[in-house]
């Protein structure tokens, strides 16, 4: 053998070995892929879900609700003057508020939900906003308004007692409303609340708080009393809610 072929021969033991690895991988690389397909499969099969209809019912709910604690769900109904009053389920009741109505949702720990597009949008009027929630709180006690719109980045949580406002921040491209010390779960939460005026030149940065805010507000609800993500389980099978239209503005109390 001449001895160019004897310095080859390391070379082509090589490259056999690294084609029996390649032929072993090739085969157990599609097992892999099979099982994690069909895990993917599994997740999204609606079969799986126990309850698909409501947890579908999920993707459907408005970015703006209130919790109302201590108040019976007619209590709330009489406070908003609501008209044309049903009783429906938790997947029917958010189809409607997703349109023109408001659903008044049953108890849970104490507190109930009002879903509904007609609630007022911070970034529109923030002043219509404070009468709107304060009036409901002289009626009914601690009333907490949230909104979290990931499209815009509109955001905000308010917390009003017996008409008199605790903690409140909005921001819709701005601050719009600040108006309280930090709660200690905003703080816990890492929530940003710039003053008037004192926000971001930069749009990036902006954008950038905003999801952040955005994303945390349903923990803040349940660390301030209840996330609304927890109805579809904490709701008994079959649970109804108060669905309706709104009558007419009541005038604000001084």
């Amino acid at each position: 053998m001449t001895p160019s072929l004897l310095m080859l021969l390391p070379f082509g033991v090589v490259v056999a070995v690294g084609f029996l690895f390649v032929r072993m991988a090739s085969r157990e690389i599609p097992k892999r892929q099979r099982s994690r397909l069909k895990e993917a499969l599994d997740a999204l099969d609606p079969s799986n879900d126990p309850e698909p209809a409501e947890e579908q019912a999920w993707l459907q709910w408005p970015s703006r609700w209130i919790a109302v604690s201590g108040a019976k769900p007619v209590a709330v109904r009489n406070a908003l003057d609501l008209c044309g009053v049903q009783w429906c389920s938790l997947a029917e009741g958010l189809q409607l508020a997703s349109e023109d109505r408001y659903f008044i949702s049953q108890h849970v720990k104490d507190w109930v939900v009002v879903f509904g597009r007609e609630l007022p949008d911070p970034g529109s009027d923030p002043d219509h906003l404070f009468r709107f929630l304060s009036d409901l709180s002289h009626e009914l006690g601690t009333v907490q308004y949230f909104c979290a719109d990931p499209v815009v980045g509109e955001h905000a949580w308010i917390w009003i007692e017996q008409g008199r406002v605790k903690r409140a921040f909005a921001w819709s491209g701005s601050t719009v409303w600040n108006q309280g010390d930090l709660t200690p779960a905003e703080k816990s939460l890492g929530v940003e609340c710039p003053g008037y005026g004192e926000e971001s030149p930069e749009d990036l940065r902006r954008n950038a708080m905003a999801r952040y805010n955005v994303d945390r507000v349903h923990q803040l609800a349940s660390k301030w009393g209840l996330d609304p993500g927890r109805l579809t389980r904490s709701l008994p099978k079959g649970a109804q809610g108060i669905v309706g239209k709104r009558r007419l503005q009541r005038k604000s109390q001084p």
